[in-house]
């Protein structure tokens, strides 16, 4: 039986009442389908469970991209998996490979995710339409379909869940921001207003780093690391970025100057809020509206530990119940005896 995309030019040629072409195969329908890559960029030890998890969520819930190639990334020295880890990895079809982070880097707490992800685009490049760049904490709930980027445009994008060190669009920037438009040269007139997920806050550009798609051949990712290497190495932004938030989020910094220089508005293409739903980010961030329902999301963050739940947590959420039970596995059945505090 033919999907939706496949029926799309069938119906358009008899609404024209042009003749309609022969049966369209299962393999030209395979065929049509971007050649999509999916990266996972890890920092720490404790990310690469969480990896392995995405991974099968992307091969449980992938749809026409289950059987993507999975790429996971990790920073110099770090030790290749190995038990159960590799055996898992290995299962699933998961390519291991490894990022360098130059010496500039190093100072910030994720100095280092700008040059994996030019890295993973420049592995990907010549050998996939699209790269689709995903933290570890995230699960696939069901095929993608936004991630496959309509036609003109290079960038896929969520925005940040909340402002965090973003910069409020309707305020001049702070001495921080400014001194990041100066350093990239890029002047405030080009921003434009983005609205975040859980305080729904308005500010000039703040995308995600862990929920991306791009078009290998543009080098957007590489920008993105030319873009942090200029902010590392001016004596201001390292002054005012010693320490705190603004050293941890220099690298969202560094996108958001180098996505808005590279790309015009319309070359951008923002994913619905079915793409990176922080499940229960009320509870541990704040936000305006609950985060509980996973009836209909595609992709989905988590910025906790299962154990952190109270037990019965299942509850409280609403979702497939193949998808509630799916997760319960991955996860154990994790959740306390008490609530978190909040």
């Amino acid at each position: 039986m033919l999907g939706t995309y496949a029926l799309v030019p069938l119906m358009m040629a008899a609404a024209a009442g042009a003749s309609l072409p022969g049966p369209v195969s299962a393999r030209q329908v395979r065929d049509s389908i971007p050649r999509v890559v999916f990266a996972c960029i890890v920092d720490r030890p404790q990310q690469v469970p969480q990896a392995v998890i995405l991974a099968r969520s992307i091969r449980a819930f992938g749809g026409s991209l289950s059987t993507s190639t999975i790429r996971l990334y990790f920073p110099p020295g770090y030790p290749e998996p190995a038990g159960d880890l590799r055996v898992q990895l290995s299962e699933l079809g998961v390519e291991v490979r490894w990022y360098e982070i130059p010496g500039a880097a190093a100072p910030y707490r994720l100095g280092g995710k700008p040059f994996a992800a030019a890295r993973a685009e420049a592995d990907a490049r010549g050998s996939a339409d699209l790269l689709v760049l995903l933290d570890p904490n995230t699960l696939v709930l069901a095929e993608p379909r936004e991630m496959l980027l309509p036609a003109g445009r290079a960038l896929g994008f969520s925005p940040v869940h909340h402002q965090n060190v973003g910069s409020w669009y309707e305020e001049a920037p702070d001495e921080w921001w400014t001194r990041v438009f100066r350093v990239l040269g890029i002047s405030r007139s080009a921003f434009w207003p983005m609205e975040t997920l859980a305080d729904r806050r308005v500010i000039r550009p703040y995308f995600s780093s862990g929920s991306l798609v791009v078009r290998p051949e543009r080098g957007l990712m590489a920008a993105w690391a030319r873009a942090f290497t200029r902010l590392a190495g001016d004596a201001e932004i390292a002054r005012m970025s010693e320490e705190g938030p603004r050293n941890v989020f220099l690298h969202q910094a560094a996108m958001a100057g180098a996505m808005v220089a590279e790309l015009p508005r319309d070359r951008m293409f923002q994913l619905s809020y079915r793409y990176n739903y922080p499940l229960f980010f009320e509870r541990f961030f704040g936000a305006v509206c609950p985060f509980n329902s996973l009836e209909d999301v595609a992709t989905m963050r988590y910025e906790f530990t299962f154990a952190d739940l109270p037990q019965g947590w299942q509850e409280s959420v609403r979702a497939p119940a193949r998808v509630l039970e799916w997760i319960t596995r991955q996860f154990g059945g994790q959740g306390s005896r008490t609530p978190p505090r909040i």
